[in-house]
């Protein structure tokens, strides 16, 4: 019997060490794998389905779409002077008025940003009353104008 127990402490003896490299070697695996999986690129963004030719110069944000009306835009393009447009806009709520913020953003021929974005400006909007969005260009650069207008905060 001594001999078997003999056997026993040999054979255990000699497993620990396999395990030990193989508990290294799988360890590693790992440890490389994870390192081929930050070399990915992150996913891209979707395409814009609206050319930029094709994007409205007037934004209703936040779901104000159904309740303003838009016309059409008057734009004084004096020669050597900046970018200024008035835009009729009117409320179409019946007996509410409505508290609107809004502000110009002025873009050269390629629709590039030439100034940095205006500041929202503040409109109580009478019910089906209009009134003028107004905004001026600070840089003779903007020829295209974009107006965003939301639901004021």
């Amino acid at each position: 019997m001594q001999i078997r127990t003999a056997k026993a402490r040999t054979r255990r003896i000699r497993l620990v060490p396999v395990s030990l490299a193989i508990g290294i070697a799988l360890g590693a695996t790992l440890s490389l794998a994870s390192c081929k999986s930050s070399d990915k690129a992150p996913p891209g963004a979707m395409a814009d389905p609206v050319l930029v030719e094709n994007y409205p110069s007037v934004v209703a944000l936040d779901g104000l779409q159904p309740y303003i009306g838009v016309s059409a835009p008057v734009e004084d393009r004096t020669p050597g002077q900046p970018l200024s447009v008035q835009v009729p806009v009117r409320a179409l709520t019946n007996g509410a008025e409505l508290n609107v913020q809004y502000r110009f953003y002025w873009l050269s021929d390629k629709q590039v940003p030439v100034q940095e974005d205006g500041e929202w400006r503040y409109m109580r909007m009478p019910a089906r009353a209009q009134v003028f969005m107004s905004g001026n260009a600070l840089d003779t650069r903007a020829t295209r104008w974009r107006l965003e207008i939301r639901p004021a905060r």
